[in-house]
């Protein structure tokens, strides 16, 4: 099988593809991209099936977005040679099935690194309840500009047309296609020739590994726990298997805390705000509490603040908070829910590599780092349940 190279923007998405492709059967090797690693001369790119890099792009300003997914490319050329070139090497481009992002910069630069002379973007999930008829973005048959997702700090859905919310210029190389079913998206696939690169949600990417397939279904199951919210049996199963000690960073606007059956540590308004700094504040708790062996980290209701350096800001803090704790409790079991704070979290602790074990539910992946703790990534639009 050729090698399947998966670009991501955010690193809850390419956790759910490497959850997908290890359940197709795929040996996967997961990577958290950044400046460290692209400079890592000893890293072997040789041995995976499917190698499924983390970026957090849809975090940086289109200059950051596009030079980090030019640098992400020609990294792995020099890890790989030639071979990385299609015909040899398919590649695939996860974005948001919210359509959040630098969709156009970013695919533009990646087909310019390719060689790939088209695009097919395709971000509905059907699957998911979430679909485009006529050219509008559904989630479960509301637009999208009428959802949560008009509250996005970063990339808030001001319209339900795709192609207005992605500025597609008329001499583009980006087509996207109509899709109310998973048979929608498995045709689209289909007709796409080779010099096509494919880019888009779960749903595509699973028809992306079943294309030429008459009949194509997963043959990993054996890790999959089904039903239910991370209370029941997801909760059952963390502390089941290692005790007490779970953490869950809610780094979502989408996240509900409440509905998680654990204790919530809340960050307060002051620290929401910026007129308390985050350490300050958890110097200040652990004077007069402790915090809960099994607990939820969250910003409770504050939703007030926006824009991209807002969100930014609650990114670094939720994180900065999550380390601490994470050095005070020494939690088995770490879960995050959002992409950005996921990555950045990641990142500030050094965990690079990422092995795979679990798929808990489709989206939600449960991997070993590189020092051995368990880490359970989920997108924060995602419900827990199955």
């Amino acid at each position: 099988m050729r090698r399947i190279i998966v670009i991501a923007d955010d690193i809850t998405g390419a956790a759910e593809i490497a959850g997908i492709a290890t359940r197709y059967g795929l040996s996967v090797s997961m990577v958290v991209f950044n400046d460290v690693i692209g400079a890592d001369l000893r890293m072997n790119l040789s041995l995976a099936q499917c190698y499924v890099i983390a970026t957090d792009t849809r975090s940086m300003d289109v200059e950051g977005a596009v030079e980090t997914t030019k640098k992400v490319v020609r990294w792995v050329k020099r890890k790989c040679g030639d071979e990385t070139l299609p015909p040899h090497t398919l590649w695939y481009k996860k974005t948001d099935s919210a359509l959040r992002g630098h969709v156009v910069e970013e695919l533009e630069a990646l087909m310019t690194e390719t060689g790939h002379r088209k695009t097919l973007y395709l971000p509905a999930n059907p699957s998911k309840g979430r679909t485009i008829q006529d050219g509008i973005y559904y989630v479960y048959g509301v637009p999208i500009d009428q959802t949560d997702f008009s509250f996005d700090p970063e990339f808030p859905a001001w319209t339900a047309n795709v192609v207005e919310r992605l500025s597609f210029d008329s001499s583009s190389k980006i087509f996207f296609a109509n899709a109310t079913t998973v048979g929608d998206i498995r045709l689209a696939v289909q007709q796409a020739d080779k010099n096509t690169l494919l880019a888009g949600a779960a749903d595509l990417f699973e028809a992306f590994l079943c294309k030429g397939e008459s009949t194509c279904s997963p043959t990993n199951n054996d890790g999959r726990v089904t039903g239910g919210h991370v209370g029941s049996p997801l909760q059952d199963f963390y502390l089941g298997e290692t005790g007490e000690g779970l953490l869950v960073v809610c780094g979502s606007t989408q996240s509900k805390p409440d509905a998680l059956g654990l204790p919530v540590v809340e960050i307060p308004r002051e620290v929401y705000d910026g007129e308390i700094d985050v350490n300050g504040w958890i110097d200040d708790y652990l004077e007069t509490h402790s915090f809960p062996t099994s607990m939820a980290l969250s910003f409770g209701n504050n939703r007030h603040r926006a824009g991209r350096e807002a969100a930014l800001y609650m990114r670094d803090v939720m994180a900065k908070a999550a380390k601490r704790i994470i050095a005070v409790n020494h939690p088995k079991e770490l879960v995050i829910e959002g992409g950005s704070t996921a990555f950045r979290l990641l990142e500030s602790l050094g965990w690079n590599m990422l092995t795979i074990t679990q798929e808990l539910s489709p989206g939600i992946v449960r991997m070993r780092t590189n020092n051995g703790m368990y880490v359970t990534m989920k997108p924060g639009s995602y419900p827990w349940k199955t």
